[in-house]
């Protein structure tokens, strides 16, 4: 009889207990379902968020190679109108000594004849130089170096000889021939260490080094420059490239 109670009791509570198992099994399936939703979303939200900073860090990079490549050419026109400054100063010297030896001569204060072409009283190499200088400007390297060239040879001593070979390394380094660039700085250095245009020989000299992939050969070039010229104009456009190739 107990039996039949028992079993009577189970069949009647069975359906209640599968009923309330159900759903419980529902509601873990919701929070299951819920759960990978919410996992879905932020693998989503993760892979946007990558693709955004694989994105930024692109174009820093560019922004990175313009401000360099701007450094650069701002840099390479700091040097050339310094010495097209240089040059002018130095025109300007020629041509008042000429004034002040012509007015020396007996008969200065007489009646003035008529003027000469400014031309003749400007000395050849003068003249060899200045031509040199103009096609450097127009941009006719090959040519500029070959007039240079002759003029070092013409004349080793002349106090424009130094400028003149720094003009022939600027000339290869504007033609992309960077080691022949190297080595006329090099020799420019050697031979005039005192030259105004030693420390601007050695900056396009680490200039070149870079072209050629050689870093380590360029930070040392810059480091000797500003030590041995701190207060030189390149010494302060080496100490901002340095910066650059931390």
């Amino acid at each position: 009889m107990r039996y039949l109670i028992l079993c009577i009791t189970l069949t009647l509570a069975l359906p209640s207990c599968t009923i309330q198992l159900q759903n419980q099994l529902n509601t873990q399936k919701e929070h299951i379902a819920a759960i990978e939703k919410e996992l879905m979303r932020a693998r989503k939200n993760q892979a946007n968020h990558s693709s955004e900073i694989d994105q930024i860090k692109r174009e820093l990079q560019f922004v990175k190679g313009s401000i360099e490549e701007n450094s650069h050419l701002t840099q390479q026109t700091v040097l050339e109108l310094k010495s097209k400054i240089e040059d002018l100063s130095f025109s300007a010297n020629q041509t008042r000594d000429t004034i002040s030896s012509l007015q020396k001569q007996p008969g200065g204060n007489t009646k003035k004849e008529p003027q000469a072409n400014p031309v003749s009283n400007i000395k050849p190499k003068q003249n060899k130089y200045d031509e040199a200088y103009a096609l450097y400007k127009k941009g006719n390297y090959s040519e500029a170096r070959k007039l240079f060239e002759d003029f070092s040879k013409t004349y080793p001593k002349d106090q424009l000889t130094d400028n003149a070979i720094y003009w022939i390394g600027n000339c290869y380094f504007k033609e992309k021939k960077h080691e022949k660039a190297i080595s006329v700085f090099e020799d420019l250095i050697n031979k005039f260490p005192e030259s105004n245009k030693a420390p601007d020989s050695h900056y396009v000299q680490a200039l070149a080094f870079l072209e050629l992939n050689e870093p380590l050969t360029a930070k040392i070039i810059l480091e000797t420059l500003i030590q041995n010229f701190p207060s030189s104009k390149a010494a302060s456009m080496a100490k901002t490239k340095q910066l650059q190739l931390k």
